[in-house]
């Protein structure tokens, strides 16, 4: 994962694609890793659930309900 620490003037000042990438790795390795079957070596990502979790946390962080 890229390192997620930035500075408060890089923040304001410009638009990072280096910072941008951080949360898309994070919600790509929490996804895979509880995509993870315990019984073979095997990921099966459900799409529908990981959208819906993806898209409910969206709606979470912007307050709407």
């Amino acid at each position: 994962m890229t390192n997620t620490k930035t500075t408060f003037a890089r923040v304001t000042l410009e638009y990072d694609k280096a910072h941008e990438r951080a949360p898309l790795e994070a919600i790509t390795k929490a996804i895979f890793e509880t995509s993870r079957l315990s019984d073979c070596n095997a990921v099966v990502v459900r799409t529908a659930g990981a959208l819906l979790a993806v898209w409910t946390g969206k709606r979470l962080l912007r307050g709407a309900r």
